[in-house]
């Protein structure tokens, strides 16, 4: 497997496959060709979803005289770009997901493997052999994370706060407002844990949506669940910040093993692979906090995933704000609960995680495309049809 440092990228929301990604791709296009490219052409997701997830003026902010223009071919990759100068194509690209890019003339360069196990039950058996914990396999392989790790929580604690603060309409139709600051107010009132740890993981997502910099984790459409369970563990129950940093390198392994053995891209697998994986890092990384042992950690991981298979990703006009935003909250709420199950149940717990990751690529893939990031089925459709 790869780094860790990889699920945990910062940059502008509100999708890491539509936004950082399409960024990537224009910042190469505005170095190679010098503002010489005079056209895009985004293809399938792009057309239905591009609006809504600030694509269009993401690519505007690079390439300042650009025509972009959206097609539908279902040959291509889900996230498939083009760029022409005049009617000349130069370059092509796909967005493959947690904002990674794929773009077809650059030699591919293989990130070289950190961690010698792709699979848990090899994790565990080396564990074992070698009588290690998981923080210790991955310090073991990986023993410079801390740095680079403190810098994304101080990032993550900063969006909590700023989001915390506003209100007002996310952009957009839909006129969402925002709920984070006035849910805040009534866990202040009632000093109700649960929302607390909702008001968080609102905050981060209001300011995705919005379209500041936030952190993967492992995607942006689900960056709001790590950090509101780490945020209240900081401040709520006093954590040091070397053992929310550890928390952090956990959740990123689990997220790693997602990654490695299916995808993390909701225009391929569904929300059940961004917000299915950010529970399961947010579950691992509390069950790491409350001393879990690696059993038990991976109870905890694995029912995120195994019960949120054939979750679908059917975001209202193409906007990341519903359900999006409160799926969220509630994922970030049932990362508590999945810890204590993960526990409970583990004498029984008959699933692995690495069935659970294999089921749920599958599962992605058997997903019809109107369910994956296109905004024609489900909540989207039926939302467009009712307001006709």
């Amino acid at each position: 497997m790869k780094s860790i440092r990889d699920i945990y990228k910062v940059g502008f929301g509100p999708s890491s496959s539509h936004t950082i990604a399409p960024a990537k791709f224009a910042q190469f296009l505005l170095e190679r060709y010098q503002g010489k490219v005079t056209k895009l052409v985004l293809f399938n997701s792009f057309q239905t979803t591009g609006n809504g997830h600030l694509t269009f003026d993401t690519l505007k902010k690079i390439l300042t005289n650009i025509q972009i223009q959206t097609l539908i071919d279902k040959k291509k990759h889900p996230l498939h770009m083009e760029a022409y100068i005049q009617e000349q194509l130069v370059e092509e690209a796909d967005s493959i997901g947690g904002g990674n890019l794929h773009i077809y003339s650059q030699e591919v360069k293989e990130l070289v493997d950190v961690y010698p196990h792709k699979k848990f039950t090899d994790i565990i058996n080396y564990c074992q052999n070698n009588s290690l914990s998981l923080l210790e396999y991955i310090d073991r392989f990986e023993p410079d994370l801390n740095s680079f790790l403190t810098k994304i929580f101080k990032r993550m604690v900063n969006v909590v706060e700023v989001g915390l603060k506003q209100t007002g309409y996310l952009p957009g139709s839909l006129k969402v407002s925002r709920k984070a600051k006035s849910v805040y107010e009534q866990a202040q009132k009632s000093k109700d844990k649960r929302l607390y740890i909702s008001a968080y993981a609102l905050a981060v997502s209001e300011e995705n949506a919005n379209g500041q910099i936030i952190v993967t984790a492992p995607t942006c459409g689900s960056c709001g669940v790590v950090p509101a369970i780490l945020y209240y563990s900081k401040y709520h129950q006093h954590t040091p910040i070397k053992e929310i940093i550890n928390a952090l390198k956990v959740a990123g392994l689990i997220a790693n093993l997602v990654a490695s053995n299916g995808t993390l891209s909701g225009a391929i697998g569904g929300c059940q692979v961004e917000i299915g994986t950010a529970i399961a890092m947010a579950s691992s990384a509390y069950a790491y906090l409350q001393g879990n042992n690696i059993a038990e950690i991976e109870s905890a991981a694995e029912l995120a995933i195994e019960h949120h298979l054939g979750l679908t990703c059917d975001p209202i006009k193409g906007y990341v704000q519903i359900p999006c935003i409160e799926r969220n909250a509630i994922g970030a709420l049932r990362a508590l609960d999945n810890t204590q199950l993960g526990k409970a149940l583990l004498e029984n717990h008959l699933i692995s995680l690495d069935t659970a990751i294999a089921s749920m690529y599958q599962t992605g893939l058997d997903i019809k495309e109107k369910y994956k990031e296109t905004s024609r089925g489900g909540l989207a459709k039926y939302y467009q049809e009712k307001n006709k």
